[in-house]
């Protein structure tokens, strides 16, 4: 492995690790946007939305931190996919790779709506006397529903990735080796659940307003992160070198 293939190899893994660490850092300190606050689209549930907003002090902060976490994934990812592809799998890594960069696309448009849009909206709501905000109060709705709609499309999509991703694990050679098959086990299923929780309604209309929004997004984090772990690992043990391997025949490979 050439030196700067190796350096880029640790800036793959190194985003992975650094993506997970602002996505969570960020969602700790979100407030909760599920029942507690009302009925899902109620008044109730809009009110208290609205004075969560205002009252939180950080929320441009968090959503940026929420914000660039996947768009870090979907960097790393590409190291991840080329990983794979050293190890011989040439299809589900690919596909992993472009449904992550599609994902963290879409992701960054929600929280874009959620961190900065929704802020300007409760501000101004909050700042008008009741007779006035009406219009603002439809704006706010409709730019929530983007949140949460887009916002199902891009989990889909990310967990289309990891799944891919998992998936592809098992068609890599040193397969067997118990952490490359632990991140394809858990890659698979933890990524395959945002579609089985659409399809069964768990997150209808949305994922941030189910109570299982956190835990999904805690494995989600943790996976990615342990994808960098490996390949960090991956990076640390291979020699460095300019010059191409060679097979037991002694072809260059």
């Amino acid at each position: 492995m050439a030196i700067s293939e190796r350096l880029f190899y640790f800036v793959s893994g190194a985003l992975l690790l650094l993506g997970g660490a602002v996505f969570l850092w960020g969602g700790i300190q979100h407030p909760p946007t599920d029942p507690s606050l009302g009925a899902i689209g109620s008044d109730e549930y809009f009110r208290n939305f609205i004075h969560e907003i205002v009252q939180h002090g950080a929320w441009e902060r968090i959503h940026t931190a929420i914000l660039v976490g996947p768009l870090c994934w979907a960097l790393g990812g590409v190291g991840v996919c080329l990983a794979l592809r050293r190890r011989g799998e040439t299809c589900f890594s690919a596909l992993g790779a472009m449904a992550l960069a599609m994902g963290a696309t879409a992701w960054a448009v929600t929280f874009v709506f959620d961190g900065f849009a929704a802020l300007r909206y409760a501000e101004a709501i909050s700042g008008n006397s009741p007779g006035d905000m009406t219009p603002l109060i439809v704006g706010f709705r409709a730019n929530q529903v983007v949140v949460i709609r887009l916002g199902l499309v891009s989990l889909v999509l990310i967990g289309i990735g990891m799944a891919a991703f998992g998936a592809s694990m098992f068609g890599a050679a040193g397969h067997s080796r118990p952490v490359l098959w632990l991140l394809g086990v858990s890659g698979t299923l933890v990524g395959s659940w945002p579609i089985v929780a659409w399809a069964t309604g768990v997150f209808d209309p949305g994922p941030f307003t189910s109570r299982w929004w956190k835990p999904t997004a805690l494995l989600t984090a943790v996976w990615f992160m342990s994808a960098g772990i490996a390949i960090l690992a991956e990076a640390a043990r291979a020699p460095m070198s300019g010059r191409p391997r060679a097979n037991e025949s002694g072809e260059a490979k």
